[in-house]
């Protein structure tokens, strides 16, 4: 979302400065003198000739009627009739003179008292409409280029009015993105300093979890060592046990029946929780048997204490493995308290594993039916033989699985490194972001501040609608352009 908000800020932004180097690049009339007098051509200094030509006429016109007139009002046989008619002549031909000079002046100055009043109006900032002067001589010429002028000035006005309006809104526009975008790097940044502190939490977590697992995967060895040892005197009792079997093979019966059952739950691809509980139940099942190996012990110190002499043997093999019994027991302790440790920090780490039940089922004595032979000892013998190996390939693999657990949390450790890495660059390219938001939130006020100004300057002009030619003073009607 934020790269979609920017993308369109940029693209509002050229807008605004192409319209601004267009609002700056506008040509703009100049009104000029040579402009203003470009309409005095040949043709209409012929017009000029030709009016003149007309007054002179007139005037040499009422001159030689006036004189006739006083030559037949006046009698000509008197001095006082010259002296009167040379005086009226003169009084006729200057006020004939003026009255001319009179209406000429009047024709001429009256349409350039119209377009001085224009050009006045111009200069207070007022631009004037259309100056209508019927004549076609050089001052109706004059009138129609100061009128185009006009119109032009108008239209030049009215592109910066709507260029100025362009520019406000896209600075509004681009401000309000702008911090719109803002936030969200600020969202961004609170983001990734909260998956920072979250990748170092897991890293610690999973390095305290591997130091747990190899001190596990060491106990693990340990027990598979005291198994093995377990299984080789266990062999050793079940081999004594056989070379006196023999007499007493069909005085015993045995039936000795261990059932063991483990409902394992992975609930996350690590698998190191369900394995912890595997490795309890295990440990559970290692104190079972040694439990049950004791009591075998027990039973077969009993039954070599019954048969005299010749059980003497049997006696110290089964207390050797009642002493063996007791250490793997006191190694099955062990075992399980690091197990409870793994398994409290595991659900520390993961935080999405849930405790699973543990469901154990250990074997249990289904049936002793010993009488009094060594039969029966001999087949317990062979039957602790056989789960020791099994307790000892057990622990033996569950101690190569808390290797690899081990392992697996260095990699996570490392990984959540990595991770908290990414993140601090992130929040630094977030940083500088933020550094150029704020550089585009400034270019946006500046723009706006310029609207505002060209609005202000072109506000300042007033459009006047017409100057009509009814009359000596111009009638103007002012239509007042302002935003």
């Amino acid at each position: 979302m934020a790269l979609t908000t920017t993308c369109n800020l940029g693209a509002r932004f050229d807008c605004a400065i192409t319209t601004r180097r267009k609002l700056y690049h506008l040509p703009l009339p100049a009104p000029s003198l040579y402009s203003l007098c470009s309409a005095l051509t040949p043709g209409n200094r012929a017009t000029m000739r030709k009016k003149l030509a007309l007054a002179f006429l007139a005037v040499i016109a009422l001159i030689l009627g006036g004189n006739l007139a006083l030559d037949l009002a006046l009698p000509r046989d008197t001095s006082s009739g010259l002296t009167f008619r040379m005086l009226g002549q003169v009084s006729l031909m200057l006020a004939i003179g003026l009255t001319a000079a009179l209406l000429l002046a009047r024709n001429f100055t009256r349409d350039l008292l119209r377009l001085a009043a224009a050009a006045r109006e111009m200069s207070r900032g007022t631009l004037p409409g259309a100056v209508h002067i019927k004549s076609r001589d050089e001052v109706g010429d004059l009138a129609r280029a100061f009128n185009d002028m006009g119109a032009a000035l108008r239209a030049a006005l009215c592109e910066i009015q709507r260029s100025a309006e362009q520019m406000a809104e896209a600075a509004l526009l681009q401000s309000g993105g702008s911090r719109e975008l803002d936030q969200g790097t600020e969202e961004i940044a609170r983001l990734s300093r909260e998956i920072s502190r979250g990748a170092d939490q897991q890293a610690d977590g999973s390095r305290r979890t591997s130091a747990i697992a190899r001190q596990l995967a060491t106990s693990l060895a340990e027990a598979a060592t005291s198994c093995h040892e377990t299984a080789r005197a266990a062999e050793k009792a079940r081999e004594g046990a056989v070379t006196g079997v023999d007499s007493a093979r069909q005085s015993a019966e045995s039936l000795l029946a261990v059932a063991s059952s483990s409902e394992r739950s992975r609930l996350s691809v690590e698998s190191f929780h369900a394995s912890a509980e595997e490795i309890e139940q295990i440990v559970d099942f290692i104190r079972g048997v040694a439990r049950q190996t004791e009591v075998l012990a027990l039973n077969a110190t009993i039954e070599a204490a019954k048969a005299g002499d010749e059980g003497y043997g049997f006696a110290a093999v089964a207390e050797e493995i009642r002493g063996l019994a007791d250490r793997t027991a006191q190694f099955s302790h062990r075992i399980h308290g690091l197990v409870r440790a793994i398994t409290r920090r595991a659900a520390d780490v993961a935080r999405t594993m849930e405790e699973g039940g543990r469901v154990a089922a250990q074997g249990r004595e289904t049936a002793l039916h010993a009488r009094t032979t060594l039969e029966q000892n001999r087949a317990i013998f062979a039957q602790v033989v056989r789960a020791v190996d099994k307790v000892a390939s057990v622990t033996s693999e569950q101690s190569l699985n808390a290797e690899r657990l081990a392992a697996d949390m260095e990699e996570m450790a490392a990984i959540a490194r990595d991770q908290a890495e990414r993140t601090e660059r992130t929040s630094a390219a977030v940083s500088e972001q933020k550094i150029s938001t704020q550089g585009m939130s400034q270019a946006a006020q500046t723009l706006a501040d310029s609207a505002r100004l060209l609005r202000e300057k072109a506000g300042r002009f007033q459009t006047v609608q017409t100057i009509r030619d009814h009359g000596e003073d111009p009638v103007k009607q002012t239509i007042v352009d302002r935003p």
